[in-house]
């Protein structure tokens, strides 16, 4: 790649949302470096489960937060289904459908008027079906399954697989890919951001810097209000191929479970999909709350975790009880105050956000292609993008919990809405 070390753009952190933005970017005709502490794909957009759902979760959901969802993830899905022409490169993108279960009469409940609330927003993509009807699309789960909320253009695809093709593609239009350094600071010019500081020595740019750190943002721009979250997920041995549609339920421990705490079992979210090859993610939160908010950058797992979701495996999907986890892993998601993302312009001239993702996978595609209109185009962008204003937040003090995981948070930011 040579020594020079100025560009036209570049773009910190080489997961999906970086490499997207340097693809648009270079397709777009200017000169990008992605600089990346590890490697490609290395973070969260490596260490997801590849369920593309275009509206997830429940209690925090309000038409406004609904619309504005929909008004990104709908594109992103359509996007997804670009891809494989766009990059030359097969990322696995397959609509299977996807639900949310519910396995109790509040969980019935719960759901039913989140379905509502979407319906008042205008989102009529969605239904409510019976457990015969889960059962025939998700053949795996047993009769314990109540029925759930259907959106039948959800699927899976294949986080990996879209992260390199951004990368490779864009590679092939002329952008630089620094993997292994290490972006230490901004180096600015009285107020413009004009470069970077990294363990290799020193990068300028002379149109932008775009920050795609994802949960690191906090490192490099503690002023933004994202703070990391772990979650934890665990592929099966393979299988013959199953339909097994991007799943999510919000589930609890039982007595004698790994997971299980006395008068701290508290409910979370459960999720699952499969991929092409036969194998089925499972995931959720880690059995023990990380110890501060730094902890949640660790990646390890415990025989506890393993333990958690061997058991709800067999409990939830006892029609393969007695499947293998091969593996497990554990990444970082991005949480800002409304659990939208940061995307734009910031204080600084010349530095842009494209942070604070927890569903990469509708988003990051998109949204890196809206980052690079933006600078491309003067401040245009096919899309709306004023409500993920990265200064949104910048006359407000949060105070997060102390100690949290992925439910937690969710609670935190609907109470704090008024959800």
């Amino acid at each position: 790649m040579g020594d020079r070390k100025n560009y036209d753009v570049i773009v910190i952190g080489g997961g999906m949302a970086g490499c997207a933005t340097a693809y648009y970017l270079a397709k777009g005709g200017m000169d990008v470096a992605v600089i990346e502490k590890r490697a490609v794909c290395s973070g969260a957009s490596g260490r997801n489960g590849g369920q593309v759902i275009q509206v997830e979760g429940r209690d925090e959901l309000t038409r406004d937060l609904v619309s504005k969802k929909n008004s990104i993830a709908f594109h992103g899905k359509k996007l997804l289904g670009t891809l494989n022409d766009e990059l030359g490169w097969d990322v696995e993108y397959r609509k299977t459908g996807g639900l949310d279960l519910a396995y109790s009469d509040e969980d019935e409940k719960i759901i039913k008027k989140v379905i509502q609330v979407q319906y008042e927003a205008g989102d009529m993509g969605v239904e409510y079906i019976g457990d015969a009807e889960v059962r025939e699309i998700c053949p795996i789960l047993d009769e314990k399954v109540r029925g759930g909320k259907l959106r039948k253009d959800d699927g899976n695809a294949n986080p990996f697989k879209i992260t390199y093709g951004f990368a490779l593609a864009a590679r092939r239009l002329g952008a630089s890919i620094h993997t292994y350094t290490a972006a230490q600071s901004i180096l600015f010019e009285k107020h413009r951001a004009a470069g970077v500081r990294t363990d290799k020595g020193d990068y300028f740019a002379k149109h932008g810097i775009v920050n795609a750190t994802n949960a690191w943002t906090k490192f490099l721009f503690p002023d933004f209000p994202i703070v990391p979250c772990k979650i934890l997920a665990f592929v099966t041995e393979q299988f013959p191929i199953i339909p097994v549609t991007p799943t999510e339920s919000v589930v609890c421990d039982r007595e004698g479970d790994a997971g299980y705490r006395e008068g701290q079992n508290q409910p979370y979210l459960f999720y699952g999909g499969s991929q092409v090859d036969g194998n089925i993610i499972i995931g959720g939160p880690p059995v023990y709350f990380p110890d501060g908010m730094d902890d949640h950058f660790n990646e390890s797992i415990t025989y506890e975790d393993f333990m958690r979701f061997k058991t709800l495996f067999g409990r939830y999907w006892s029609t393969l009880e007695g499947v293998s986890l091969l593996r497990g892993w554990g990444g970082a998601l991005g949480f800002t105050p409304d659990a939208l993302p940061l995307l734009g312009p910031t204080r600084y001239e010349n530095l842009y956000m494209n942070a604070g993702y927890t569903n990469g996978m509708c988003w990051c595609p998109i949204c890196g292609k809206l980052t690079a209109e933006y600078i491309l185009n003067g401040g245009n962008t096919s899309l709306p993008v004023g409500f993920m204003d990265p200064e949104r937040f910048r006359n407000e003090k949060f105070e997060w919990p102390e100690r949290y995981n992925y439910t937690v948070l969710h609670n935190y930011i609907a109470a704090k809405h008024g959800h």
